[in-house]
């Protein structure tokens, strides 16, 4: 297929097809997204413009196009989510306001330096899960171990930076001698 070729199909699928593909992503991703959506589609579309049937059956294809494209999107959100999550299951909250973003950082390093204290095993399961978003089999994989040992390993792994982090807050706001035998500070 000659790029003109491909340019005229591309042109006749979405002058056919392009309020219908619009529809189907609104209904899926909301009105707000739905523009967004349409044109993450049809840019899909064409990059796989020679694989497209007769633009008279484009709109079976178009839907599946539709369909990968926003599934794409929904694995993307929910992978953002799991990082959100696992973010804030190790003490570090999502993006918010300026104010709050200066404490957040100082979490950031608090962890990094904790990270920076546990073995290098200990600090490399931990990052390849919280971090890459791996899976303990994913993990397993890279690491060459059993999934079996990722999993009790990453489980020793959580336990020591707890440990570490449990350390280091009570040094942090142990109070002074005098305090302790009631005096005054």
């Amino acid at each position: 297929m000659t790029l003109k070729d491909a340019e005229a199909q591309f042109a006749d699928l979405y002058e056919k097809y392009r309020s219908a593909v619009w529809l189907y992503c609104r209904r899926r991703v909301g009105a707000d997204r739905a523009d967004d959506a349409m044109s993450d589609v049809f840019l899909a579309a064409w990059r796989r413009i020679e694989d497209a049937p007769p633009v008279a059956d484009g709109l079976r294809w178009l839907y599946r196009v539709s369909h990968l494209t926003i599934a794409n999107h929904w694995r993307s959100a929910s992978r953002k989510r799991r990082l959100q999550e696992k973010a804030s299951a190790i003490g570090v909250a999502p993006p918010s306001p300026l104010a709050d973003q200066v404490v957040m950082r100082a979490e950031v390093r608090e962890v990094v330096a904790l990270l920076d204290e546990l073995k290098p095993t200990d600090a490399e399961i931990l990052r390849l899960v919280a971090w890459e978003q791996l899976a303990t089999d994913e993990v397993a994989a890279v690491l060459d171990i059993s999934p079996v040992a990722a999993k009790q390993r990453l489980s020793r792994a959580r336990k020591r930076l707890t440990e570490l982090h449990n350390k280091k807050s009570s040094k942090q706001f142990r109070q002074p001698p005098a305090a302790q035998k009631g005096g005054e500070w």
